[in-house]
């Protein structure tokens, strides 16, 4: 139960990193800031993200509005305090998940350019190095040397598999390149509006995306100009980017991750206008602001609920029976995985870890396998595809209404290659 608990708590985090965002950063009320706590969390393709679940893209949702905040205060107000809240969030940030590289680096970039140009307009320095206050070498400097020597392989290391996977995106990204190895069935190109919290992809969706866009232009348009700026161009830029991998053959992943993310700032824009009319002396800027407030409060949970009624649990409750079998088999005998490559074969090898196992056809890649063959005691299958009869003897041992085992025929003139340790093929780091 670990997975579900920490993907609650990481959108938990990531609901108080939106609620500071949009008050300390976007300046909203207390009450607006209070309404995207609740409402952006239920954006569905946050729901998505967090339920099916993309950990280590979940990280960094979480990470990127702390990222962002404590950045843009740095640049504006430079201290050691700050300078160390904001580096050990991207740190956190980036290491956790290098491909949201784009969205921080956009964002800095055009505050670092913003207070620039009004300081240098002010005759004023920009102090981001001075203001650090860092502390001259002393006595007992040579106290830093043990912490340096730790620090330094632990900094490589994690330094190397930021850029081994960002190295690995970039060679990528070329429109004449192939994403061949970043796309699979399982994702597909999901519809524009399910990013903005609309519950699908029928015409009325469309016209919300619409409405939504336009309503985040106008929030954007509203903010003071040193954020107004940066906002505007984190978003404009990913937004291409996500359109970009949309036409790319094999884009699916990207497109997916790139939008992910800057749907719920789309969002959290959106509702900045919606706040301004309903606190409008006006009549009926009052209500419209309402209305469009009451909308998103009903069709934005709409659309997470929606999320939440199709998507299945993996590990269900006849993955877990298999842990059952793995005890009822007798002690050390060989099971062949007759599963087709998916998590379907992960988990039931995973479920007999008391067995040596083997498999015919294999889940290559990132994710640890059985050994290759096709001869053992005993086979499990799916219901939906029984193993060949004549690999087979009689009728199935053990079965629920998805997984049945059975007893292999011993006369097939195969050698038994099943080993208990998993194979995995990525054995070490390469750049290139």
């Amino acid at each position: 139960m670990a997975f579900p608990t920490v993907s609650a708590l990481m959108l938990a985090l990531a609901a108080i990193g939106f609620f500071l965002f949009a008050r300390y950063l976007l300046r909203a009320p207390p009450w607006l800031a209070l309404l995207a706590i609740f409402v952006v969390p239920l954006d569905r393709i946050v729901m998505y993200v967090t339920i099916h679940p993309y950990y280590n893209e979940l990280w960094g949702q979480f990470t990127l509005p702390y990222v962002l905040l404590f950045g843009w205060r740095y640049l504006n107000a430079p201290s050691r305090r700050g300078a160390i809240l904001f580096v050990l969030f991207t740190v956190l940030c980036l290491l956790a998940y290098p491909l949201i590289l784009p969205f921080p680096a956009v964002f800095l970039i055009a505050s670092a350019l913003v207070v620039w140009r009004r300081r240098r307009a002010a005759g004023q320095r920009v102090q981001w190095i001075s203001g650090l206050e860092l502390p001259r070498p002393g006595p007992r400097s040579w106290l830093w040397v043990p912490i340096i020597v730790v620090a330094v392989p632990v900094v490589a290391v994690l330094g190397r598999g930021f850029v081994e996977k960002t190295w690995s995106a970039l060679e990528v990204i070329a429109p004449g390149s192939s994403l061949a190895g970043w796309s699979g069935s399982a994702l597909p190109f999901l519809p524009f509006p399910e990013f903005v919290g609309m519950p699908g992809s029928a015409v009325l969706d469309f016209v919300g995306l619409a409405v939504v866009c336009l309503l985040a232009a106008v929030g954007i348009s509203r903010l003071r100009s040193e954020v107004r700026w940066p906002v505007g161009a984190m978003v404009l830029v990913t937004a291409l980017i996500g359109v970009y991998f949309r036409e790319r053959t094999d884009g699916q992943l990207f497109f997916f991750k790139d939008l992910a993310f800057v749907g719920p700032y789309v969002l959290m824009l959106a509702l900045v206008p919606l706040a301004w009319l309903a606190t409008s002396r006006a009549l009926r800027r009052a209500a419209v602001g309402l209305v469009g407030i009451a909308a998103a409060l009903i069709i934005i949970p709409a659309g997470a609920g929606r999320e939440v009624n199709v998507t299945f649990p993996q590990a269900n409750k006849y993955v877990m029976q298999i842990r059952t079998w793995n005890r009822e088999l007798p002690r050390g005998s060989s099971v062949l995985v007759d599963i087709y490559p998916s998590g379907w074969q992960i988990w039931a090898s995973y479920m007999l870890t008391d067995h040596p196992l083997s498999t015919p056809t294999p889940l290559y890649g990132i994710f640890p396998h059985p050994a290759i063959g096709a001869k053992a005691k005993y086979i499990i299958s799916m219901r939906i595809k029984r193993p060949p009869r004549w690999a087979v003897v009689g009728e199935p041992i053990l079965s629920n209404p998805q997984f049945q085992v059975w007893v292999e025929n011993p006369k097939l003139k195969y050698r038994d290659v099943s080993t208990r340790p998993l194979i995995y093929d990525l054995t070490h780091i390469t750049l290139g």
